[in-house]
């Protein structure tokens, strides 16, 4: 009978897959994916189906994923046709919106269940897709699961991996990281993950809530069932090192080499100049450790989504000869790339953005003009700012390309918001998001002073936006409204010794929330 079935719907329709529903549950999370995504495209023919069939009771978890699935691959409902003797398949999916193709049948067709029945777990908004897919690493090689991720992967004695004495695999597969999983499987947030929490909890984007979007050519891929590492290695994200040819006054030596060497001549103790120092030497892992990158084309094609932060990674040859390996040898056409970079680089490779799937280019910008140079010191805002026009320009020819902006809001920079905002809308950039400084304390917002929160609150409160930019900007005014405040003294402490080596000065670039925190040089 089943035969026959077939046969009569493919005089029907044009059809590449009949699925049996039932089987879903009895499957890796990833199958129904898997079995759909080779055959989705941005125009199907007017006769095209998808064909399901379901012949015994599903569960509703089930169904909310057979929903989820078909919508995350843009398959449009009228594609999809669903042959069922099960009134509570029909109910469920007249239910949901715009309806799928169904018809109710009075008859039964027995299906055997696929051999080493696995028992599936499908994702919910608590899961996090970065405990399954790959690495986030450090600028000294080790590694977490994300750049939101607080802590890092260690083994049974507490001492943690590094990513140049220890295999993708190993780390992937360590008792640390299964643990993170399973804690996910019970409903529950890991305490290394409450930088997304908290965020969720105060309207914020937060880094899980991406990962369908950020991680969407290995998404879909992953069995959230299975602690297997072969087959779910797709991500690779982080510093390769602490290359970098500026000096943030949000940054660290841990992330600018440039900071590193300044620290290590002009650090207030023996202990700070060497630790400094020693940073540049374990900073440089990537640079000088070829098997490295050999290792990453060896785990090509299933390794095939990467952000890249720096340092500035623009700078590396390293990685730009990764991309360029990946246009060579086709693999690119299946790759997501972002780089997060400064902005003062525009290397050539970046015109072949059309060779991938998506190249994302997020440019730290956290104010303009002369604050943008004080604030990014070694930085010239209108080479950033002609850069800027290029990444545009590109990003007009070529719709794989994505760029966006990444604004870290700090007290030197909070004042000034309006402005930024107006000029990213200017620029007709892509997107930009808010990431909230989370330390060193002195830097933070919530460590404004009462007459700094009250200037801050009256500037932001009473400017004039676009309503999704209003929005976005009224998050970080609730936010300050709930946060304390301090003396400034650390700031200005640290502001006023930055300034004297550097031969700049906070009241000049940035004179309304300078007086407001007490500077003075």
């Amino acid at each position: 009978m089943l035969e026959n079935l077939k046969q009569k719907l493919k005089e029907q329709y044009d059809i590449d897959q009949f699925v049996f529903l039932e089987d879903l549950e009895h499957s890796p999370s990833s199958t129904l994916y898997r079995t759909l995504s080779p055959f989705c495209r941005d125009v199907f023919e007017p006769n095209y189906r998808f064909i399901f069939f379901n012949f015994s009771k599903l569960q509703k978890s089930t169904l909310d994923h057979i929903l989820s699935i078909v919508d995350y691959l843009d398959i449009s409902r009228c594609f999809v046709l669903i042959i069922t003797n099960q009134q509570d398949t029909v109910d469920y999916f007249n239910s949901v919106g715009k309806p799928f193709g169904l018809e109710l049948v009075d008859y039964t067709i027995e299906h055997s269940l696929p051999e080493n029945p696995v028992v599936p777990m499908f994702p919910n908004s608590i899961m996090c897709a970065h405990a399954w897919s790959g690495l986030h690493v450090s600028p000294t090689g080790v590694p977490g699961l994300c750049c939101d991720f607080n802590g890092d992967i260690a083994d049974s004695n507490n001492q943690p991996y590094n990513i140049q004495t220890h295999s993708l695999d190993e780390i992937l597969s360590s008792n640390y990281v299964k643990n993170i999983r399973d804690i996910f499987r019970k409903g529950e947030t890991p305490k290394e993950c409450k930088n997304c929490t908290n965020s969720e909890a105060t309207g914020g984007e937060s880094k899980r809530r991406l990962t369908p979007y950020k991680l969407e050519n290995i998404y879909g891929n992953i069995n959230w069932e299975s602690d297997q590492v072969d087959n779910q290695i797709g991500f690779l994200g982080g510093h390769l090192g602490n290359l970098c040819n500026l000096k943030c006054r949000i940054c660290s030596p841990v992330y600018s080499s440039k900071i590193a060497v300044e620290v290590s001549k002009y650090g207030n103790t023996i202990e700070e100049k060497n630790k400094a120092y020693q940073l540049l030497q374990d900073s440089n892992w990537a640079k000088n450790y070829q098997t490295f990158w050999t290792t990453l084309k060896e785990y090509t094609p299933q390794l095939c989504n990467f952000e890249i932060l720096g340092g500035e990674p623009l700078m590396w040859p390293e990685n730009l000869n990764f991309m360029q390996y990946l246009i060579d040898t086709g693999q690119s056409k299946h790759a997501i790339f972002e780089f997060i970079t400064n902005g003062t680089q525009y290397p050539a490779i970046l015109d072949q953005a059309s060779e991938f799937r998506r190249l994302t280019i997020t440019i730290s910008i956290d104010n303009t003009g002369p604050r943008f140079e004080y604030e990014r010191s070694g930085a010239n805002w209108e080479l950033v700012e002609k850069n800027v026009d290029r990444f545009i320009a590109n990003k007009n020819k070529n719709k794989s390309l994505k760029i966006g902006v990444c604004i870290t809001i700090n007290i030197q920079n909070v004042f000034y918001l309006p402005e930024l905002v107006k000029w990213i809308n200017h620029k007709k950039i892509d997107h930009y998001y808010y990431n909230f400084l989370n330390g060193p304390d002195y830097l933070c917002i919530n460590d404004l002073t009462p007459t700094a929160k009250k200037l801050v609150l009256g500037k932001l409160e009473s400017a004039v936006l676009l309503p999704a930019d209003r929005k976005k900007l009224d998050y970080i005014i609730n936010r300050l409204h709930r946060s304390s405040t301090s003396d400034g003294s650390e700031f200005c402490r640290y502001m006023r010794e930055k300034d004297i080596i550097r031969n700049e000065n906070f009241s000049i670039s940035h004179p309304e929330i300078a007086n407001a925190m007490g500077y003075v040089l």
